[in-house]
């Protein structure tokens, strides 16, 4: 049954009333809704209404991206600090690469931070050392650290639904997908998509027999990690 959605602060409320479908009211400032059901239908409509939408409005109206959105200088606001600038030619740079490269923006609903490097040792055996790092953090008034053993492996991003219906319902893709793999640049990390499914369905079954998608009461989690060995990655360099 047609049900009234939130678009990009907008709503529609008529949710097909004279159709046989629902009478619907939105309450203000609440931003609550209340519908009844229509007791008859009281005219047959064009097409029939769509009784389980495949996607929500915002849904749908994600899967078209517009040239002119990036096609200009943009500002994005942050709770951090001040506005963050974009020049128009670093942002079609970037359409033109995630649009060619990268995986399906619907799945992209995270990019890692990139970690800066610390100074290098300016001399010994070693590239870098915990004492440039430590006078690195020190010299910008860092008092607390937290120090971890580091895994050579290679940084992935995993989007893990139940199945492909859940991802469907959460992302909008329409890729028959349970998720996907990729790298903190939004490229595919796997070339093969038979490897990457496989790994995903590994995940999955894993969570599913631990209970975890129970515990946390999801159909879908994203894992940002690193799969190792970093050689397995390492071999197409």
């Amino acid at each position: 049954m047609a049900e009234a959605e939130w678009l990009n602060h907008t709503m529609c409320v008529d949710t097909g009333c004279v159709f046989g479908g629902k009478l619907t009211a939105l309450r203000w400032p609440e931003r609550e809704t209340v519908s009844v059901s229509a007791k008859a239908q009281y005219a047959v409509p064009a097409k029939p209404l769509n009784s389980e939408q495949d996607l929500s409005a915002q849904q749908d109206h994600d899967r078209l991206l517009y040239f002119d959105d990036y096609a200009t200088k943009m500002r994005i606001e942050t709770r951090f600090k001040s506005t963050v600038q974009i020049p128009e030619e670093n942002s079609l740079a970037a359409l033109e690469v995630m649009s060619r490269f990268a995986v399906d923006p619907r799945w992209l609903i995270y990019l890692p931070p990139t970690m800066a490097a610390c100074p290098t040792a300016p001399e010994g055996p070693f590239l870098e050392h915990p004492d440039q790092a430590m006078d690195h953090f020190a010299s910008r008034g860092v008092t607390d650290l937290v120090v971890e053993e580091k895994h050579m492996g290679s940084r992935a991003l995993l989007v893990v639904a139940k199945d492909a219906e859940a991802a469907k319902a959460r992302f909008g893709v329409e890729d028959g997908k349970a998720g996907v793999v990729y790298t903190r640049t939004g490229r595919p990390f796997f070339k093969d998509e038979a490897e990457e499914a496989a790994v995903v369905s590994r995940i999955a079954n894993a969570m599913q027999s631990s209970g975890l998608w129970e515990d946390l009461q999801t159909d879908w989690v994203l894992l940002d990690a690193e799969l190792m060995p970093w050689s397995a990655k390492a071999q197409d360099c």
